[in-house]
């Protein structure tokens, strides 16, 4: 299994940032495993939505089945999936308030027979550094990068 979480502060609401991140057409801008949707995605999300995401990691695009397991704005937003290869994933966004805006804390792993030993660190080590340079986008977005 390889694991990964990444958090960081934002000067921005809880709904602000939850607003942007429910928001699948931005996710281009932001999310770095973001490879597109293999199939068009609808325009309003809510728990058991489905999605059909193509991810990018290791210099490859795997397409990943997604479904919306918890969607609580402003606060959660968690999708669960796996690919055809046997890979199963999860991604959750929760987000906290805190003084002068929020925390975010992205989390997430995948598993399957494939991921394990070095494989399973190596691709934990690359969806970590893409999870840091998403938030990064992120705060530039929001403009919390001052």
């Amino acid at each position: 299994m390889a694991e990964f979480e990444v958090t960081s502060a934002l000067a921005v609401s809880p709904a602000q940032l939850y607003a942007l991140i429910a928001d699948t057409s931005t996710w281009g801008d932001w999310f770095l495993l973001h490879g597109g949707f293999a199939e068009q995605p609808p325009e309003r999300i809510g728990v058991n939505t489905k999605l059909v995401q193509n991810i990018r990691m290791l210099g490859t695009t795997q397409r990943l089945e997604l479904t919306i397991a918890a969607f609580k704005p402003p606060m959660q937003l968690t999708l669960s999936g796996s690919s055809p290869a046997g890979v199963t994933c999860e991604f959750s966004f929760s987000i906290e308030r805190s003084p002068g805006g929020c925390r975010l804390t992205i989390a997430g792993d995948f598993a399957g027979p494939i991921l394990t030993g070095q494989l399973a660190k190596v691709i934990e080590g690359d969806a970590q550094a893409q999870l840091t340079k998403s938030m990064a986008r992120l705060c530039k977005i929001t403009g919390s990068d001052a």
